[in-house]
Parts: C-alpha cells; sequence; structure tokens
C-alpha cells in the first residue's frame, strides 16, 4: 500500500520570522550555514557588539600583568556614554575589565584592554581588522575598541555572525560573556567595589 500526502509549501515550513530590524542573519554556529537572512550584508554601525571582538581578543591576550589607565585611555571617552568611571593610573586586572565591558558596556574599559593588549588604542584597531579579515569577513571596519559612533566604524548582520561564530569558541570568553553579575573589588584608586549586573535583557 503507498501513501502520499501533498500538503502546502506554507504548512511544511515556517513562515519567515518577522524581524523589526533592517539587517539580520541566523547561522549555524558549527557550520556557518546560513539558517535565515535579511540584508546580511548591508554596511552599518555596529555599535556596543564591537565589544565582541574586544572581549574575544582580551580573551586570547598571554598578558597577565594588571592594567593600568592612560589619561589617553580615558580621555577618548565622552564621560555622557557607558563607563565605569575608570581613574588615571588606576589598575585592573585584564578579567576584570573584560567583565566591565560586557556587564557594563564601559567604553573606558575597552581602551584600557586595548592598551594593555596592544600598547596603543591604535594598534589594537589595527589587531581587530587583521582578526576580522582571518575569520573571513568582507565588510567590516573598526576604528575603535568600544563601538562609539564614527562613519568608518562599519559591519554587516552576516560578518558579525562570523566574528561571534569564532569568539564563542574560545573559553575564557565564553566565561564573561554569559556572566550575569560581578564584581569588580577596590582598586589603588577607589576604596570601593564596583557591583556590576548585566544590562541587556536578553542576559537574563
Amino acid at each position: 500500500v503507498y501513501v502520499f500526502c501533498i500538503m502546502p509549501f506554507e504548512s511544511v515550513y515556517a513562515a519567515k520570522p518577522d524581524i523589526k530590524s533592517g539587517a539580520a542573519v541566523l547561522i549555524d554556529a558549527k557550520t556557518g550555514q546560513i539558517l535565515f537572512e535579511k540584508n546580511k550584508d548591508e554596511k552599518l554601525y555596529p555599535a556596543s557588539i564591537t565589544k565582541i571582538m574586544t572581549l574575544y581578543l582580551a580573551a586570547q591576550s598571554e598578558n597577565t600583568e594588571l592594567a593600568k589607565a592612560s589619561e589617553t585611555a580615558i580621555k577618548a571617552v565622552p564621560r555622557d556614554t557607558s563607563n565605569i568611571a575608570i581613574d588615571y593610573d588606576e589598575e585592573f586586572s585584564l578579567q576584570q575589565l573584560m567583565y566591565a565591558a560586557q556587564l557594563m558596556s564601559a567604553n573606558d574599559a575597552c581602551n584600557v584592554i586595548a592598551e594593555h593588549v596592544s600598547g596603543s588604542i591604535e594598534e589594537f584597531v589595527e589587531l581587530m581588522n587583521k582578526t576580522a579579515r582571518q575569520m573571513g569577513t568582507r565588510n567590516t571596519n573598526f576604528v575603535n575598541a568600544n563601538g562609539l559612533m564614527d562613519s568608518n566604524h562599519y559591519t554587516t548582520a552576516y560578518d558579525f555572525a562570523v566574528i561571534t561564530q569564532n569568539a564563542i569558541k574560545n573559553e575564557e570568553f565564553m566565561k564573561v560573556f554569559s556572566e550575569v553579575e560581578y564584581t569588580i573589588p577596590y582598586t589603588n584608586k577607589k576604596q570601593e567595589v564596583r557591583n556590576m549586573v548585566a544590562q541587556h535583557r536578553m542576559m537574563h
């Protein structure tokens, strides 16, 4: 006995999601296969998702010394943007700075990370772009480590899916990236602790 069942196409496959953003992409984290896309190659400002690359490079760093905040790193961040009020010459472990960047989207922490890892923000940006190209991106260009607006700072939904696909393979990155709370104890400049909680609702 042979039984055939003919069904409308729409009833077999789920309808495409109604994505409100201008661009989106969903890929298989293991294979990289594109499962859904909307304007995946449109160049857009990455804003704070820039910090995924910053955290990834920090996670790969072998510099175990304390990071000291320079005047350059702090002054490059407007005080009306996300920060943890880092003071001049204040010292942190690299991991503490990573948690600040992840949980509080701290732009000042990103600059201190950049200088600690590469010696200067400019050299760190070069490393960001070099790493992005090695990952296979084609439409990404970084000019800073934190995502502050700049006309030359751009990426695409697809490129950043590729960057994230690579980043989540790093255990140290994932340890920081998946945390929802962290406390930075007192430092050489501050005698109070910094309690930090994830700002992104999806993390909860």
